[in-house]
């Protein structure tokens, strides 16, 4: 009976190896057929991206159209973006809903694709990037996770800025194609807004809030909530032209830049400028000079590998 015994379990003993050996091939077989789907679907994902954005590359660039390395650009240029399979669908969803616009890629930094490639994600450190959402306390960038609604920074807390609409805030900038013009000082808390001038608003200083930019004879508090040709005039609290070279002048009134209470004519490309204001039209004030703004940055940055 003890042989009998001892043979059954032996028996018993294989059969329970066998069936884990089993569990154990079947889970591997699962997680192999898991990894594959996941390549397979990143694969897809860089071909469908790189299709449609290499045809603003030529346009825009007059770079190759079949551009062989645009999906190991795409990946070095947003890795934490491409592993995630909602921020995938959510990218090729938005791409193709403003891809019919006539402005598309010339106009491609304007556009309100958060959920894709965006170099300003991979500076937080990803795909190894920290796990605090929006709001929680922070002492640096690398801690936050990022976002598909906007850009992350640690800013005493974890904060997403997102694109702006209409009496969002508070808002910290104001955006013109490739020119972003940001507010002095910081917004707290777990959300900020940028203002698209495309949409029509401005990012007003004094209520930091997007709005439409007030008309010549608005009521207005800082020239920075007025249309580009006007200032807020001191002495009415109203939205005025801004003045001509040779008329007296304060900081801020002129059309170009104020100099020992004069009007002198706005600023041409390389000229010295305290901000975009006293530029000419189609420039801006970068690093003290008037100079032309990039082309079309945010595109270059999808098109081009950048050393």
């Amino acid at each position: 009976m003890k042989l009998r015994s001892s043979r059954g379990r032996a028996l018993l003993g294989l059969v329970v190896a066998a069936i884990v050996v089993a569990c154990g091939s079947e889970e591997e077989e699962k997680r192999e057929a898991a990894a594959k789907a996941e390549a397979e679907a990143k694969e897809a994902f860089l071909s469908d991206y790189c299709e449609i954005i290499s045809e603003c590359c030529n346009r825009v660039l007059t770079l190759p159209k079949d551009d062989p390395t645009c999906k190991q650009r795409v990946v070095r240029l947003d890795p934490y973006m491409v592993d995630d399979a909602q921020a995938r669908t959510d990218c090729l969803a938005q791409l193709r809903r403003v891809t019919a616009l006539s402005d598309f890629c010339t106009d491609f930094g304007n556009l309100d694709v958060p959920a894709c490639p965006d170099a300003r994600r991979k500076a937080l450190g990803a795909p190894a990037a920290g796990a605090k959402k929006p709001g929680d306390a922070c002492a640096a960038d690398v801690e936050c996770a990022p976002s598909f609604e906007g850009v992350v920074a640690c800013k005493g807390v974890c904060q997403v800025t997102k694109r702006g609409g209409e009496g969002d805030g508070p808002c910290v900038a104001t955006v013109d194609g490739d020119v972003e013009t940001r507010l002095d000082g910081e917004a707290s808390g777990a959300e900020a807004f940028v203002c698209f001038l495309r949409d029509e608003l401005v990012c007003d200083p004094a209520e930091k809030k997007c709005i439409k930019p007030i008309e010549i004879g608005g009521a207005c508090s800082d020239s920075g909530a007025c249309v580009r040709t006007a200032f807020c005039d001191a002495s009415t609290a109203k939205c005025a032209t801004r003045k001509a070279s040779g008329n007296s002048c304060k900081e801020g009134e002129c059309q170009g830049d104020c100099v020992d209470g004069f009007c002198t004519a706005p600023v041409a490309e390389g000229g010295s400028c305290p901000d975009d204001a006293v530029c000419a039209d189609g420039l801006a004030c970068a690093a003290g000079k008037c100079t032309k703004p990039p082309a079309n940055v945010r595109l270059e940055a999808v098109c081009v590998e950048k050393s």
